[in-house]
């Protein structure tokens, strides 16, 4: 039982080290920037729901039907990356973190920091919405972008 705590402890703290180094660069964005992300967040969430995921707004209920969910995101953050998607990869480590901060005390004030960078880009989410409408085609429903997942408000 010690060697689990000790693993649990040990893994817990190199999450928390990561959440906040993503915090760190969220921090230098700017709020267009933000608005951007959060766009692509958005749009995440609800493909995520549309395949089956459940509601990333209750990032709890999803944790515990989908143990996998945070490092499915943190795998598909890796991927996007790798292929040179930014924001894609940004987008998915947002659900990643938030689901993994979901189930941990410890993670869950770090995740609300995160989610308090994101708010930023609420006053650009629109113009971000009509500059991806118009360059790329792509329409996101923005009726829920604005909100965070529940207990990251």
């Amino acid at each position: 039982m010690m060697f689990r705590r000790l693993v649990f402890h040990f893994a817990e703290q190199r999450q928390l080290r990561e959440l906040e180094k993503f915090v760190g660069a969220l921090s230098t964005m700017s709020d267009v920037e933000m608005g951007e992300l959060l766009l692509i967040v958005t749009d995440v969430r609800h493909s995520f729901a549309k395949s089956g995921g459940g509601d990333l707004l209750e990032p709890t209920t999803v944790t515990l039907k989908r143990p996998d969910a945070a490092s499915g995101f943190a795998l598909a953050s890796h991927t996007a990356l790798k292929s040179g998607n930014a924001g894609l990869a940004a987008a998915y480590a947002v659900w990643g973190l938030t689901c993994r901060s979901a189930m941990s005390a410890n993670l869950s004030p770090r995740a609300r920091l995160m989610w308090r960078e994101l708010a930023r880009g609420h006053a650009h989410l629109d113009a971000a919405w009509r500059q991806a409408s118009t360059d790329r085609g792509i329409s996101v429903d923005l009726s829920d972008a604005r909100k965070a997942p529940r207990d990251f408000q």
